[in-house]
């Protein structure tokens, strides 16, 4: 039977929004998609308020505002909320949860009724969509996960992790305590969690405030202790305390921070855990006449950090470089102040990992890099591919290396130009491909020339790329392998409605 034309939109609409008749709104759904107005008359039949429910939470995914200031729908989510929730299609919760002004409560009613596993796996996921392909390797039951549910902006994330932070189960709150995007006031809760290890991650967390760790300065818990000492927004005068705490793993942590004050380290320094003066000798707050006293350290960990350390002076640098131990010297030989006649006697060592750190270091003259260049050792020649003083002449010798190391040492040099990394992108090396396709600064018409590759795992790195522009993504979102195609929904250059569309069709 033909489908009657309406010839007065208005009136069309006008139904739409206020028709009771649930057969007249199912028709109406019908015929929206031959309307350029489609649009306009579903968003009628959302605000309906006589619209069924089923037709309601369908309708959903694509007009999540509408269904949430439905009637209808906030008066099912009043009655029963965890029922609603399980009648709410996949699609459109992952609508709600990638729209921005989703409430509170209705979120966590969705978060609640996931499985303990996901649960597990969101409390650690970060705002970087990238990130989501790992968390998803890792679930052990692929039917219990969906990576369509992870993706979120900055706003609804830190809703999501103010839920899972009051989560009964230990390992969700674990997991919170240690993302670097939960809220100060989810942290503050759980800095006082009963379970030890989620107090460790609280501790360990990058983003945890001085005050949280004043508090947790006093944890009887060792190695909350330990989390406070390492972290780098824990004060000097905390740090100062913990400096002097019974438990050796506490006071190497403070050893490494570069807040502990200088007083602190002149004790830490002349700690009988070699441990503990290694972390001193490595402190970039550590001072000279201290570095001078653990450069004669009969621990040759600790006068190998002294060797690394920057403030290090020179003079002690050319006696550390003559030092019987080849861990020693090849700090030395990697330590950008180190003097280039030095870097030149280092350089004819018979120990080849003494001759691989003055490969890479930046200070090292052209002239030494030519002879490095050519030596038989590859990790050497793999050295000097990567050194980022390398002369253009040299790297495109490089590129041109027997060893696959070698050339792709080429591709991860920041200085090499768009024509050597054509080059490479056509190499006869899957492997060497491989890593044209992965480098960011892969110029965007060698890209394209990628995303062709016969090899499913060079085009799964283009659609990782951070850098391939959208129309490159859009090419690889139509690609026959299924993880490319979920690559490409995870890649930030990919808009949400288009990672939504994927995802929900893998």
């Amino acid at each position: 039977m033909d489908i009657p034309k309406h010839d007065d939109l208005n009136s069309l609409l006008e139904e739409a929004l206020t028709t009771e008749s649930p057969e007249r709104l199912q028709y109406l759904l019908k015929i929206a998609k031959q309307y350029d107005e489609r649009d306009a008359i579903l968003r009628a039949i959302m605000n309906n308020p006589n619209t069924p429910p089923e037709m309601l939470l369908k309708l959903g995914a694509d007009y999540p505002q509408e269904l949430l200031e439905h009637p209808i729908f906030n008066l099912l989510l009043l009655e029963d909320p965890a029922n609603l929730v399980k009648a709410i299609p996949e699609e459109t919760k992952i609508s709600l949860l990638g729209f921005n002004d989703t409430p509170f409560s209705i979120l966590k009613v969705i978060f609640q009724n996931f499985s303990r596993s996901i649960r597990i796996k969101i409390s650690w996921i970060s705002i970087n969509k990238a990130l989501i392909s790992q968390v998803e390797t890792q679930v052990q039951d692929p039917k219990d996960f969906n990576p369509a549910v992870l993706i979120w902006n900055s706003k609804t994330i830190a809703s999501v992790l103010e839920i899972l932070a009051q989560d009964p189960d230990d390992s969700v709150r674990q997991g919170v305590a240690e993302n670097i995007n939960t809220p100060i006031n989810s942290l503050f809760k759980l800095a006082q969690d009963p379970n030890d290890y989620v107090r460790q991650r609280v501790a360990w967390n990058s983003n945890t405030s001085a005050s949280i760790l004043e508090i947790l300065a006093q944890d009887p818990n060792d190695y909350v202790r330990q989390g406070v000492a390492w972290n780098p927004n824990t004060s000097a005068s905390i740090l100062e305390i913990l400096a002097q705490d019974n438990f050796d793993n506490v006071r190497q942590s403070a050893a490494w921070n570069s807040n502990t004050p200088k007083r602190s380290i002149a004790i830490l320094a002349q700690d009988a855990n070699k441990d503990i003066r290694r972390g001193i000798a490595s402190n970039s707050n550590t001072p000279i006449n201290w570095l001078q006293i653990l450069a004669q350290d009969s621990e040759q960990d600790v006068r190998s950090q002294v060797a690394s350390n920057f403030n290090t002076p020179i003079n002690w640098l050319q006696i550390l470089a003559q030092d019987s131990m080849q861990d020693v010297r090849s700090q030395v030989a990697s330590n950008p102040n180190t003097p280039i006649n030095w870097l030149q006697i280092l350089a004819q060592e018979r120990d080849d990992y003494v001759r691989s750190q003055v490969a890479i270091n930046p200070n090292t003259p052209s002239s030494i890099l030519e002879i490095l260049a050519r030596d038989i050792n590859k990790n050497i020649r793999q050295n000097v591919a990567l050194n980022p003083k390398i002369p253009i002449n040299l790297l495109f010798r490089l590129a041109q290396d027997p060893s696959n190391d070698i050339r792709t040492g080429v591709v991860w040099n920041i200085n090499t130009p768009p024509s050597i990394l054509e080059l490479l992108a056509q190499d006869t090396h899957a492997y060497v491909r491989q890593n044209v396709a992965r480098n960011p600064d892969t110029p965007a018409n060698i890209l394209e020339i990628l995303a062709y590759d016969t090899k499913v795992q060079i085009r799964t790195d283009v659609a990782r790329n951070p850098s391939t522009p959208p129309h490159i993504l859009e090419i690889l979102a139509d690609d026959s392998d299924k993880y490319i195609r979920q690559n490409v929904a995870l890649n930030h250059k990919t808009s949400i409605v288009k990672s939504l569309k994927i995802l929900t069709n893998l």
